[in-house]
């Protein structure tokens, strides 16, 4: 039997490492480390390696063969490397049974902790990957919610702030480099996994899994605002904004906006922040002038000249200007407005609100607000018209 896997073994190893040699794979360096893991750890050393050795080199192979099926690998070859994979699977995994239980994860506890509020984690479908992975067929699977005791204590003395988490009793593994290298210790000894979570379950949320602002946060953060639509609508969207801003410029070009606003008339009024970007000093004075412009003539104006400026891709302070005099708004009195300085703590101030309140840091930055419950949606970028509606759709209380 042993004669066996280790011809197989070899036969494997010869038939991978000679595609892999081809001039295809030469400047891979994932092909490149397979090969010296093989040198180093096989080769003419194999008779020696031990049966967690082997079953790591199995699934180094395994996850290659997965990784690179579009590379210029003929079909045959292809059929011929995964029909010794699945015969080594078979010999190798028959002996360790008998020899050494513990690399299916028979000794392994797995913890993962969600929070019932976030709709987006997708925590069944990590589960379900995880439990599939061969070396962890045996392992012990905990789940728990932030709401279960003692969980959101652990969370903090373990410097863990974003769901889901999943936690390792272990880091002993015979995973073939699948999961380890993406283990870090914790604090009390045991492992957590890189899932790029982003759910932090400590920030206020409300019971439908929303951020949410309190009232006076709503009233302070829309006060003095341009609305665009229903003043009473049940959604305020904010978006920040540069008017030198390539993409916002496009969203205004493609009218994402007055067709979300034309969907949801009674629903969904919309607001523009400044958040001066790209355009750096350009903006923050095109800005000014626009807000003088509202300060002199009002939402309906404010939000046309806004717009005109956008579409025409003329931000200049010629243009703003004459856009504002088009609509019988005194020129003068603008300019005027803009050399006594007299909007720039209105463009700080909800640039600072941006930042610090929504984490907005480019832009276009869209904040979606039921005015009603303070609860809060952040899309960023020129994302397309369903995008928002998916989320109005969401915000909305029914």
């Amino acid at each position: 039997m042993k004669q066996l896997i280790v011809g197989i073994l070899v036969t494997c190893m010869l038939g991978i490492n000679f595609i892999f040699a081809q001039d295809d794979y030469k400047d891979d360096l994932l092909i490149q480390e397979y090969q010296v893991y093989i040198q180093e750890k096989a080769g003419p050393m194999v008779e020696s390696l031990s049966v967690k050795e082997k079953l790591n080199l199995l699934y180094k192979i395994e996850s290659l063969i997965t990784v690179y099926p579009s590379k210029d690998m003929s079909e045959g070859q292809k059929k011929i490397i995964m029909n010794l994979l699945y015969a080594l699977k078979f010999y190798v995994e028959a002996e360790f049974e008998e020899q050494d239980t513990w690399s299916t994860g028979a000794n392994v506890s797995v913890r993962i902790i969600d929070d019932i509020r976030c709709a987006e984690c997708q925590t069944s479908a990590i589960i379900g990957q995880i439990k599939s992975l061969p070396f962890l067929t045996e392992a012990v699977y905990t789940q728990q919610d932030f709401s279960d005791s003692w969980v959101a204590e652990y969370l903090q003395a373990n410097n863990i702030t974003t769901l889901p988490a999943v936690i390792f009793s272990t880091n002993e593994l015979s995973d073939g480099g699948q999961v380890v290298p993406y283990l870090s210790v914790l604090p009390d000894g045991q492992y957590t996994l890189a899932l790029g979570s982003n759910f932090d379950p400590f920030e206020a949320r409300s019971e439908r899994g929303f951020l949410v602002l309190e009232k006076q946060q709503v009233s302070s953060v829309l006060q003095g605002t341009y609305i665009k639509g229903n003043t009473d609508a049940e959604i305020t969207w904010i978006e920040y904004t540069d008017l030198n801003c390539h993409f916002c410029q496009k969203m205004e070009i493609d009218g994402t906006a007055d067709a979300v606003i034309k969907a949801y008339p009674n629903s969904v009024n919309k607001t523009s922040h400044h958040f001066i970007g790209v355009g750096g000093q350009k903006s923050q004075i095109w800005a000014e002038l626009l807000e003088c412009i509202g300060k002199q003539a009002g939402s309906d104006i404010y939000n046309k000249v806004l717009s005109q400026t956008l579409t025409s891709k003329d931000s200049s302070e010629t243009a703003i200007l004459n856009f504002a005099q088009a609509e019988w708004v005194d020129r003068d009195s603008v300019k005027s407005c803009f050399d006594a300085g007299e909007t720039k703590d209105i463009i700080d101030t909800r640039f600072a609100v941006g930042r610090e309140v929504f984490s907005i840091s480019g832009t276009p930055g869209n904040v979606l607000i039921n005015t009603k419950s303070g609860e809060y949606m952040i899309i960023s970028g020129a994302v397309p018209y369903e995008s928002f509606t998916q989320a109005i759709e969401e915000l909305l209380i029914k």
